[in-house]
């Protein structure tokens, strides 16, 4: 369930719409429940969710400020789908910069570079970037230049996997297990 990080004060105030549209307003989230229950005693409604709607109504409105309470599972080795792929790409390009920091970022040859690039050349996972984000871009053009020590790819008509979630052009470079998932095309040089 998520619920509301107590320790932020809501723009909006406490308060609750309730199902009817009544509207319960007071100085912590605990008197907003009492009032909601007692409303909902007095007209008939049930009270054993209270809680839980009032979290779900606040969550929903500013997002931000809420987060799970119940232990999350581990996540799955494919990303969550509820990210663009502009997040994917730039989270792989974190983890990348990471192992540049602790010196343990390593690249192939470049004729296996090259073997690779014209591989991801003609695959149809390859999706450009939404261009709309100027910062991703950025942080895209400044991170490939940081781990190919200043220069640029030689592969500039690749684009990111849009089931990796790596861009090709640095991805091509880089010492890489093999990635087991099945949506990969059957050519793909990163299936084991």
């Amino acid at each position: 369930m998520r619920e509301i990080n107590p320790n932020i004060y809501p723009a909006s105030g406490y308060r609750f719409t309730d199902r009817d549209g009544t509207r319960h307003k007071g100085g912590s989230w605990a008197m907003v429940k009492r009032k909601v229950k007692q409303y909902r005693e007095r007209v008939g409604l049930p009270t054993d969710t209270i809680w839980e709607e009032m979290m779900n109504q606040v969550c929903a409105e500013t997002p931000g400020m809420c987060g799970e309470t119940a232990p999350q599972p581990v996540a799955a080795a494919k990303p969550a789908p509820s990210l663009s792929l502009n997040q994917r790409v730039l989270q792989w390009y974190a983890k990348l910069l990471a192992k540049k920091r602790v010196n343990t970022w390593q690249t192939v040859a470049s004729t296996e570079a090259a073997r690779r690039a014209a591989i991801c050349g003609g695959c149809p996972a390859q999706r450009p970037l939404n261009s709309a984000c100027g910062a991703c871009i950025r942080s895209v053009s400044a991170s490939h230049k940081a781990l190919l020590n200043g220069r640029e790819s030689k592969f500039q008509n690749l684009h990111p996997c849009s089931i990796l979630g790596e861009d090709c052009q640095v991805s091509v470079y880089a010492i890489q297990p093999p990635d087991p998932r099945p949506d990969l095309p059957a050519h793909c040089w990163r299936r084991p």
